[in-house]
C-alpha cells in the first residue's frame, strides 16, 4: 500500500481512480441535457471534473464553460476530448478556477448554471458556501437557473455508519480495471461536517492489486438551511425535486438526494 496520505483526493493518480469509480453513472444526464437544450447562453458547469458530465452535454450539442480548480481532473478532461469529434470538442471551454471566487469575462450572463453530483457538500464552511452562491449569482442571467444537486442528510443512518467501513465498486469503461472504495465516515453533528478516511484499490485483469489511502471532509445540509442560504446570495428557491424525473420534494420522506432550483430575486 502507498502509505502516504493523499489529502487531495482530486490530484495526481487519485483523479483518475476518481474517474474510475463513477465514470458509469449515468443517471442525471438526460435530466441536465434536457436543461441544457432549453437555453440560448452556454451552460456554466461547476466543478466539471474530468468531465462525467460535460462530455454527454457537448455530444446532446449544449455548449458548455467546464470550471474546476484541479489541473489533474482537467487534464483527464483534455484527454477525452482528444477521442471525441470536432464538433464536441467546439463546444466546451475548460477554465481552471475556484467555484468560491472565479472571476472571468464570458461576455454575456447564463441561463443556466449547475452545481451538480454533490459539489455543494465540498464547500465546508458556510463562510465558503456563501462565498460561491454570491460569486455565481454575478454570472447568472435574470431569468437564469442555478441547479444544485446535493445528497440529503439521513441522520438515523449516519449516526448507524459513524465509524463503521462501507465500501462500493465500479468496473471502469475509461482504465479497463474494477476501482473499488472502503471508506469511514465520522460525523460532527455540531459542525456538520463528515470526516472519510478512504482506501481505493485499483484492480488489474492480471490480478494486480494497487492501493491507496486519502482522506476528505465533506459537509452535509438541512434543505431549510439551503434555502436561507440561497436567500442570503439574493436566489429564490423555486422548486425542490427529489428525483430526475422531478419528482417533487414533500419535505417528508428522506431520498438520497434532492435538487435546489433557484433564480435569482427579482429586483423591485
Amino acid at each position: 500500500m502507498d502509505n502516504k496520505i493523499h489529502r487531495e483526493r482530486y490530484t495526481g493518480i487519485l483523479a483518475k481512480l476518481y474517474d474510475g469509480l463513477f465514470d458509469n453513472f449515468t443517471e442525471d444526464i438526460d435530466f441536465y441535457t434536457n436543461l441544457g437544450r432549453k437555453i440560448n447562453t452556454p451552460i456554466l458547469e461547476l466543478g466539471c471534473g474530468s468531465g462525467r458530465l460535460t462530455l454527454p452535454l457537448a455530444r446532446a450539442g449544449c455548449k458548455v464553460i467546464a470550471i474546476d480548480k484541479q489541473q489533474d481532473m482537467l487534464n483527464i478532461l483534455k484527454d477525452k476530448m482528444k477521442k471525441e469529434t470536432q464538433e464536441v470538442r467546439k463546444n466546451i471551454q475548460i477554465v481552471k478556477k475556484d467555484v468560491q471566487k472565479f472571476k472571468y469575462s464570458f461576455g454575456y450572463k447564463f441561463e443556466l448554471i449547475l452545481l451538480p453530483f454533490n459539489l455543494f457538500s465540498h464547500l465546508v464552511t458556510q463562510k465558503d458556501q456563501l462565498n460561491s452562491l454570491e460569486n455565481i449569482h454575478k454570472y447568472i442571467s435574470d431569468k437564469g437557473l442555478l441547479v444544485i444537486d446535493l445528497n440529503l442528510p439521513n441522520v438515523k443512518e449516519m449516526i448507524k455508519e459513524d465509524g463503521k467501513i462501507k465500501f462500493f465498486y465500479n468496473i471502469s469503461n475509461t482504465l479497463k480495471k474494477t476501482i473499488v472504495e472502503y471508506y469511514c465516515p465520522k460525523y460532527n453533528f455540531s459542525n456538520q461536517t463528515e470526516e472519510v478516511s478512504i482506501i481505493i484499490e485499483e484492480l488489474s485483469s492480471d490480478g494486480t492489486v494497487k492501493k491507496f489511502f486519502t482522506k476528505d471532509i465533506l459537509c452535509f445540509v438541512f434543505p431549510r438551511e439551503m434555502k436561507l442560504l440561497l436567500e442570503l446570495a439574493d436566489f429564490e428557491l423555486a422548486d425542490v425535486w427529489c428525483s430526475y424525473k422531478g419528482e417533487k420534494f414533500n419535505y417528508k420522506d428522506s431520498p438520497e438526494f434532492l435538487i435546489y432550483l433557484a433564480n435569482p430575486k427579482i429586483k423591485n
